[in-house]
């Protein structure tokens, strides 16, 4: 009887300890499974950084040269200078060609002189009536006059090649910049002596930026625009007044060098107007726009590649009577936009628990525990 009394108790000590061992097994089993941290995906929009650096320049600069290669004696400008048209910019040494000049000036006089002895000799032999020479003293006299004409046309190429090469004036008002000239040295003939710039036609810079953000920008579109004046920063309104191609060289704009959607850059060229800009100063962009794109977001870190494409891994969840068991499962993507960071992607929806880290290199169907 006593038997029979226990056995119900003894069968259900039994199961409850069977259920104790059980669920210990499984916490133990659980313990030793890869640890995971997961992320929910959020949805779009993403935000491109368009970034850039450059260094403003006139709209219109021209690099006035030396013609002659002369030694230059003195500069009357330095780098930004206003200065009117026709002012002197750097004078030269034109010794050599005044004296070329005084030369040749000399034997214009000397020739002068020999003719007046030919006219002389022709009215002599007027008054004797010598045919012979006669017809010689009009030839020589035709000759001086040719002689006479050809240096007086010398001389005044002279005097015009002095006066272009002695003095370097400006064509026209504007600032001076890069002065290469040097008092006492010589600036070779055909290289720059300074530029001028025309403060009419503006300033503009140049930035090299990805061209995925480069395509989020419009002509005409006003953006901020940093630059370096005086050594502080000053906010100035730009206006994209160009797109440029640049080969790819197969790093993005931000030289990461990550493979993406696009790795070519493009040239973004911004005018400028300012009384304070003069050229040479480092200017900055910095512009948050929003992308085309909408999907989900997820930063560029929690995705892999295989041979079939851009995948994450995500939480699968079993459920049973002795517990919920999670599982890793790879799931494949497909990128829409990109930054250097993130990424906007379908396949995904905003319940999806994406693993961000895990304990140990995962594989697909690996049981996983959640942090």
């Amino acid at each position: 009887m006593i038997k029979k009394r226990l056995a119900p108790s003894l069968l259900v000590l039994f199961l409850v300890t069977l259920a104790g061992f059980t669920l210990f097994s499984n916490t133990l089993r659980t313990m030793t499974l890869p640890k995971v941290i997961t992320e929910k995906p959020s949805p779009g929009p993403m935000n491109h950084l368009v970034e850039g650096n450059g260094v403003v320049s006139p709209g219109q600069q021209d690099d006035l040269i030396s013609e002659s290669g002369w030694k230059v004696t003195k500069v009357y400008v330095k780098q930004g200078d206003s200065v009117a048209k026709g002012q002197a910019l750097v004078a030269f040494d034109g010794t050599e060609l005044e004296q070329t000049l005084l030369d040749e000036e000399a034997s214009r006089r000397k020739r002068m002189l020999e003719k007046e002895d030919v006219e002389e000799q022709f009215k002599v032999a007027m008054q004797h009536g010598d045919e012979d020479a006669i017809l010689k003293a009009k030839r020589d006299l035709q000759t001086y006059r040719l002689d006479e004409e050809t240096s007086a046309r010398k001389i005044n190429a002279l005097r015009n090649e002095l006066e272009q090469k002695k003095m370097l004036t400006a064509p026209y008002d504007g600032i001076i910049s890069d002065v290469q000239a040097r008092e006492g040295l010589r600036v070779p003939q055909g290289q720059k002596a300074l530029s001028l710039v025309s403060p009419g036609k503006g300033f503009e810079v140049s930035f090299t930026v990805r061209a995925d953000s480069a395509a989020l920008l419009m002509l005409e579109e006003e953006i901020p625009v940093s630059v370096i004046l005086g050594g502080q920063t000053k906010r100035m309104n730009g206006r994209v007044a160009e797109f440029k191609d640049r080969p790819s060289d197969g790093a993005n704009g931000d030289g990461t060098g990550t493979q993406g959607i696009s790795a070519a850059q493009r040239i973004v060229v911004v005018a400028l107007a300012g009384e304070e800009l003069k050229g040479g100063e480092q200017a900055s962009i910095r512009i948050e726009k929003p992308s085309l794109q909408e999907g989900m977001v997820l930063r560029k870190e929690y995705t892999k590649n295989d041979g079939k494409g851009r995948y994450v891994f995500v939480v699968q969840e079993n459920k049973s009577s002795l517990g919920n068991a999670y599982y890793a499962q790879k799931k494949y993507i497909r990128v829409l936009d990109e930054t250097a960071e993130e990424l906007v992607v379908e396949g995904l929806h905003e319940q999806m628990d994406v693993i961000t880290e895990s304990s140990v290199p995962l594989q697909d169907g690996n049981q996983i525990r959640l942090q």
